[in-house]
């Protein structure tokens, strides 16, 4: 039974267990703000010391095991929408699994939760999912296997062999423009920006850098060396709160070499709110880049309706939204042949095998492309060769 007390800083609550060297151990949560809080923590503890709640032991439940896996090698890193997204797959691990056994599940069962996360079950509560979000789940709960098995909790990874499940209807192609389309957008952004108009500026930045929206709206001042052209990208807005946040992934931390026409157009934006704010007597507390002129950061939404109508007004007709901005960028970067590692690197990806799955059509592409100049080429040398005496025999 937990015990469950009021101390100066707040509720406690303690449970008690024999450990395998016979004497009483306890485990306790203190500094809990309510009474209710600490009984359902108490109950969550009971709950784990009687069903494996420690990551080495051998009974414990996936759930369990999950949670205490993300908590301890993933969260301390993670930024806000990331931890989000390791929050979903433990609902859905919970919601599937429950309190089933980590050794006890096998590779059909696993393979059947993915059939189910990804085809649903017919339910308005179960509906199919995108193909995008199965692979992060699948991801997510690999980690944490190829974890419990090197630790030997496990003796065997029973997601090997299996594969996600989809709703084709559901998933978003990754979408991009092209090189003219490109030059089109940036041509008429550049010549319609205005100092009340802080998108304009932001698409603009992520056609040219690459980084991601939330990166992007977390920008301060402090963040550009225009002297030696470089954003330095070391946090990331969130919405919800407000405030900065970490990065996506540690890799995401970076710094980016930017062309003299971006400085030039970040410091138009710089001395155009500086007039602004001097002249309305406003400030500009956490020193942001791209924010308006009632003080706040653009939403996701605000973005993208902006850059439709950037599309539209310079006769473009891709349907893209802002994230397609970043496509973009590494598109580019790729038909101008620059290699795999610097593009991998200046986007923040983790390594080389997320750049080349993100963006495998792009390569392929490119592969087609000089597949048909290494035949032209061996065509031509041919053309050179004396022929004369070339036969072949019936």
């Amino acid at each position: 039974m937990a015990e469950v007390y009021k101390r100066e800083n707040g509720w406690k609550v303690r449970v008690s267990f024999k450990g395998n060297d016979g004497k009483r151990h306890y485990r306790s949560r203190e500094g809990l703000k309510t009474k209710k809080q600490a009984d359902a923590i108490g109950t969550e503890l009971e709950y784990q010391l009687q069903h494996g709640g420690d990551l080495n032991d051998h009974n414990v439940d996936l759930l369990t095991y999950f949670k205490k896996w993300y908590e301890t090698f993933r969260k301390p890193n993670a930024s806000i929408g990331t931890q989000r997204k390791y929050q979903y797959t433990i609902n859905q691990i919970a919601e599937y699994f429950g309190y089933q056994q980590l050794r006890k599940i096998s590779t059909s069962n696993y393979q059947a939760f993915l059939n189910w996360l990804g085809q649903g079950d017919g339910t308005k509560q179960h509906t199919p999912h995108a193909k995008a979000t199965v692979e992060k789940v699948n991801t997510h709960i690999r980690g944490a296997i190829r974890n419990a098995k090197n630790d030997g909790i496990i003796d065997r990874d029973f997601t090997l062999n299996t594969h996600v499940v989809y709703d084709s209807s559901r998933t978003r192609e990754i979408k991009w423009l092209s090189y003219e389309d490109a030059a089109k957008l940036y041509s008429y952004t550049l010549n319609h920006l205005s100092g009340n108009d802080v998108i304009s500026y932001m698409v603009l930045t992520a056609l040219l850098t690459g980084m991601r929206q939330q990166e992007i709206a977390g920008l301060t001042w402090d963040d550009i060396d225009s002297k030696n052209g470089i954003i330095d990208i070391t946090k990331a807005w969130d919405w919800e709160s407000h405030d900065f946040g970490p990065t996506k992934n540690p890799w995401s931390t970076r710094k980016v070499k930017v062309d003299r026409n971006l400085i030039n157009i970040i410091s138009k934006l710089h001395y155009e709110q500086n007039l602004y704010f001097a002249s309305n007597n406003k400030d500009n507390p956490k020193n942001l880049l791209f924010i308006s002129r009632y003080n706040r950061v653009p939403s996701s939404r605000a973005l993208n309706d902006k850059l439709s109508s950037l599309l539209t007004a310079a006769g473009i007709s891709v349907p893209l939204n802002f994230h397609g901005l970043r496509h973009t960028h590494a598109s580019v970067l790729f038909y101008q042949k620059m290699s795999i590692a610097y593009i991998s690197h200046r986007l923040g990806h983790k390594n080389v095998i997320t750049t080349i799955n993100t963006y495998l059509h792009i390569i392929n592409e490119l592969e087609q492309e000089e597949s048909t100049k290494a035949v032209d080429a061996m065509d031509k040398l041919g053309q050179k060769a004396d022929w004369s005496n070339f036969r072949i025999d019936a």
